[in-house]
């Protein structure tokens, strides 16, 4: 080989490597390297996580053990015994953290969410405008919000979806002065084409009608907008709705089975009018208050949902990021940890880059109820069953990313349930066992990865929880949860 040549060959390496550099960064917490953030927000496909104003990171900066959540929301006899019927108003919480010496706190907070998102590979959170223009800590949090993301300048952005059954029910004439305020800050997200894009939740609340008004008076201000009205049952109203739209999302299923057995298909059969779609994602869906929760098959339909998005979806929404009254949250939580949000941002890259991610290190999760759905509680305050919606599935599952073949086993019980699977991603399940379960990767005689679940599974309670509890990630880089976060 002539010098010329070699000296060739070492260029095309050298751009080689710095193209891939540019391109992706080592991410160990994830099997997957990330893709640099700055080409996935290139990329056509979007990917918005659902915020819910009332669950911020702290409520009141108090120490964990003494603050809002724990004493108003965790307990039964909370606010004034108000969740005494159902043993408290959610049964989980934003991970811990130790009161913040700072004044400006909540901006604080705030960082950390938009940072935690944008890690995922996100465009914005789609912000669930509950209150109008000055009426509420709702629309303080909003402004709080995008000055936050303005300061951040990582190309994280607000799409916002005003709340079209909370604050605009009762005054629906409050919209167009609330877009108007906000239109011309810089964190709103706008489209390609610099369009402002305004993605009202349960849009069917106003008839077509209003939407026709409410873009007439906006382009008279001079302001253009792109109009995704969000429904529940997208099929019920395109046909009266289709000539306001400039796209649509849906709320989706709570149910692996009815997103497995017609949801999808219902997008392949449906006539979609030709526009573009926001496909819904969430992890699952549990809600004390209501006395029921869906049955999601643990991770199921999260990656259902998500292979749907793949197949039939230009833009994505997670239902929810911090919607703990509902547990959809994909945020870190006391409950689901990790899990969801690390399974998020594997399939976020998949989604917008329309390639599966190459698995470069294991990792395994895991999922599971902490009681059966038939236990009885014990409290002679719930005042009646939870109800499974859905067919009920009592099942712990291991899910394993994995570089090469491998064996799944989970312990329980004094049993260990072993399971030979190929590399990739697989699940593996066992019926619901009482006791504490431990689960491992082994490979050629060696554990690769263990971990020793952090619940225990019982059928003596006191009162009912159907969440899905999760933990999980890689060997490379293992987190603790045994203590509040400090921030300095």
């Amino acid at each position: 080989m002539t010098i010329k040549k070699i000296m060739l060959l070492s260029v095309s390496v050298l751009l080689t490597c710095m193209n891939t550099l540019s391109i992706a960064q080592s991410t160990p917490q994830w099997p997957f390297d990330r893709a640099a953030l700055s080409e996935l927000q290139k990329t056509e496909k979007k990917v918005f996580a659902h915020y819910f104003s009332p669950f911020p990171i702290s409520i009141d900066n108090k120490p964990p053990g003494n603050d809002y959540y724990q004493r108003g929301f965790l307990t039964d006899n909370g606010e004034k015994n108000k969740h005494l019927k159902y043993g408290g108003f959610i049964r989980q919480r934003p991970l811990t953290r130790l009161p913040r010496d700072e004044q400006n706190w909540v901006e604080s907070d705030l960082r950390q969410e938009v940072r935690m998102a944008s890690e995922l590979g996100l465009d914005g959170f789609s912000y669930d405008m509950l209150s109008i223009p000055g009426s509420s800590k709702h629309w303080a949090k909003l402004l709080k919000l995008l000055d936050v993301v303005k300061d951040l300048d990582n190309g994280f952005k607000i799409l916002l979806m005003p709340d079209m059954t909370a604050g605009y029910k009762s005054n629906p004439e409050a919209l167009v002065p609330a877009i108007t305020q906000l239109a011309n800050h810089p964190s709103v997200y706008r489209n390609d084409e610099g369009i402002l894009v305004i993605a009202p939740y349960n849009g069917y609340a106003q008839k077509p009608e209003y939407w026709v008004n409410v873009r007439k008076q906006l382009k008279a201000q001079g302001i253009e907008i792109s109009l995704w009205l969000t429904f529940q049952g997208w099929w019920k109203f395109m046909d009266d709705y289709e000539s306001v739209m400039d796209g649509f999302a849906d709320w989706g299923a709570s149910t692996f089975n009815e997103q497995h057995s017609w949801r999808r298909k219902a997008l392949a059969e449906h006539d979609r009018k030709g526009l573009p779609f926001m496909a819904p994602v969430r992890p699952q869906d549990f809600r004390p208050k209501n006395f029921h929760g869906s049955e999601s098959r643990n991770s199921a339909l999260l990656r259902e949902m998500w292979h749907t998005a793949m197949d039939h979806a230009q833009w994505v929404q997670l239902v929810t990021w911090n919607d703990y009254s509902e547990g959809s949250e994909i945020a870190p939580s006391t409950a689901t940890r990790h899990a969801f949000y690390d399974l998020t941002a594997y399939y976020t890259s998949w989604f917008k880059t329309g390639k599966q991610p190459q698995i470069v290190r294991d990792a395994i999760y895991y999922f599971h109820r902490v009681q059966p759905t038939t236990a009885s509680a014990s409290s002679p305050n719930q005042a009646k069953p939870f109800k499974v919606i859905g067919k009920a599935f009592n099942e712990i599952e291991l899910l394993g990313f994995l570089t090469k073949p491998g064996i799944l086993e989970i312990s329980i019980d004094g049993i260990t349930h072993r399971k030979q699977v190929p590399a990739g991603i697989q699940s593996f399940t066992i019926p619901l066992t009482l006791g504490t379960p431990a689960f491992r990767l082994i490979r050629d005689g060696k554990t690769i990865i263990e971990h020793q679940g952090a619940w225990e599974i019982s059928d003596q309670i006191e009162y009912s929880n159907l969440l899905v509890h999760a933990d999980g990630g890689t060997a490379e880089a293992q987190r603790d949860y045994s203590a509040s976060t400090q921030h300095k």
